[in-house]
C-alpha cells in the first residue's frame, strides 16, 4: 500500500481554514472524506494525494471536478480558489484525458 499525505493544513490558527471535501472515484466505487488541506495547494497536487490515498495508479494524471457545478479544477490554481462550495463539497476524481483533437486531414 502506498501511502501519499495530502498537503495539510498545520497548527490550530490555520486549522480552521483548511479547506474540506468527498472525493470518489469516476466510477463511484471509492469515496473518501478528505480534511483540512492547505487551500493554497495546487489542485493538481491534492488529486495525486486524493488518487494515492485511493491506490488508484500513479502513472496516470488524475483531476479533480466538482460534482456541483461540472467544473474541471485546474491543476496549477490552488483548491481553495477554485471551491465554490463552503460545505458539503464533492469531487469526481477522474484520469485527465485528451480527447479529439485535430486532424491531419
Amino acid at each position: 500500500m502506498i501511502t501519499t499525505p495530502l498537503p495539510l493544513v498545520s497548527g490550530p490558527a490555520v486549522r480552521r481554514g483548511g479547506v474540506r471535501f468527498t472525493a470518489h472515484d469516476v466510477t463511484g466505487s471509492f469515496e473518501i472524506d478528505v480534511n483540512d488541506v492547505d487551500p493554497a495547494s495546487p489542485a493538481g497536487a491534492v488529486a495525486q494525494a486524493v488518487a494515492a490515498r485511493l491506490e488508484l495508479p500513479l502513472d496516470t494524471p488524475w483531476v479533480l471536478r466538482s460534482d456541483r457545478s461540472g467544473a474541471w479544477l485546474r491543476d496549477d490554481t490552488s483548491i481553495g480558489e477554485q471551491m465554490v462550495e463552503n460545505q458539503d463539497a464533492s469531487f469526481t476524481l477522474a484520469p485527465k484525458a485528451h480527447l479529439g483533437g485535430g486532424s491531419d486531414r
